[in-house]
C-alpha cells in the first residue's frame, strides 16, 4: 500500500512539476500555481518517505547487529548445561555420547570416571550431560565437564570429568582439574593458550592452568613439596584476586 502510494506520489511530481513549464499552463496563472503547490507537496512526501525508509532500514539493523552481538555474548561467556534433549548454542550430545558441535560428531565420546572399590580399576560411564565454560576469547576452545546423573535407574551424581575441545580441529582432550571436578570460575589466557581453573577440596584450593592445545594440566601447587595436607599448612588462594600479569603469567 505504502509503496502505491509513493509511486503515486512520484508520478504526480512528474507530471505537475512538467506541467508548470509547458506553454498551456504558463497562459493560465492559477493553473500553473496550482500546479506549483502539487508538484511542491508530492515532492515533500516522496523525500520524507525516502527518509523514512532510510531510518527504518539502519534501525533495522542495529536491531539485527545487536541481537547477533547479545546472542555471541550469551553463547561465548556464559555457563552451557548441554544434554541429548536439550542442544545450546550449536553445542549437542549424541545418542553415543559423542560431543556435537554445529550438528556434527567430534572425535572422541564424553565418559565420567566411575571410581568403584569393588572393581579391580574406575571404568568410564557415557555421559548424558555436560557443562560448557565461558569460552576462549577467540571461541575457538571450550573447557567442558562432562556429567552421568540418573539413567537406567542409577543415580550416578557424577560431574567432574573435564575436557578440552578445540573447534577448528574438531577434537577433544581429557585433562585434569581437581579430583572432584573445577568450581564455576575459568581465567583465560588473552592468546588462548591456557584455561585457569580452581577446585577445593577439604579446605585446601588448587589452581590447574590447562593447555588448550593438548590438555595437559600445571596444577599450583603441586603435590610435593608444598605440605598441604598435615593440617597445619594448608594453603589457601583468593581466586578473585586473580590477575593476568603477560600473556602466560599470573598474579594472585
Amino acid at each position: 500500500m505504502l509503496t502505491s502510494i509513493k509511486i503515486l506520489a512520484a508520478a504526480i511530481f512528474i507530471v505537475t512539476g512538467g506541467a508548470v513549464f509547458s506553454e498551456k499552463y504558463r497562459k493560465h496563472g492559477v493553473l500553473a500555481i496550482l500546479a506549483s503547490i502539487v508538484s511542491v507537496m508530492s515532492a515533500y512526501y516522496l523525500i520524507r518517505s525516502i527518509k523514512d525508509d532510510i531510518v527504518n532500514e539502519v534501525e533495522t539493523v542495529a536491531i539485527t547487529s545487536n541481537k547477533r552481538a547479545d546472542d555471541f555474548l550469551s553463547c561465548e561467556n556464559s555457563y552451557l548445561i548441554v544434554t541429548k534433549q536439550d542442544p545450546q548454542c550449536n553445542f549437542g550430545l549424541s545418542d553415543k555420547s559423542e560431543l556435537m558441535y554445529n550438528d556434527q560428531i567430534t572425535e572422541g565420546s564424553l565418559t565420567v570416571i566411575y571410581e568403584n572399590s569393588g572393581l579391580k580399576s574406575a571404568r568410564k560411564i557415557p555421559s548424558n550431560m555436560y557443562v560448557v565454560y565461558p569460552q576462549s576469547p577467540s571461541g575457538r576452545y571450550a573447557f567442558i565437564q562432562s556429567c552421568q546423573f540418573e539413567e537406567n535407574g542409577i543415580d550416578y551424581g557424577l560431574c567432574w570429568a573435564p575436557f578440552i575441545f578445540d573447534k577448528k580441529s574438531r577434537k577433544i582432550h581429557e585433562t585434569s582439574a581437581g579430583k572432584y571436578g573445577p568450581e564455576r570460575w575459568i581465567n583465560w589466557s588473552s592468546d588462548d593458550r591456557y584455561a585457569i581453573l580452581s577446585n577445593k577440596n577439604e579446605g585446601a584450593m588448587w589452581l590447574h592452568a590447562i593447555d588448550a592445545t593438548n590438555g595437559k594440566t600445571y596444577s599450583f601447587p603441586s603435590d610435593s613439596p608444598y605440605p598441604t595436607w598435615d593440617g597445619f599448612h594448608v594453603i589457601k588462594i583468593y581466586s578473585d584476586t586473580f590477575a593476568w600479569r603477560g600473556p602466560h603469567t599470573f598474579a594472585i
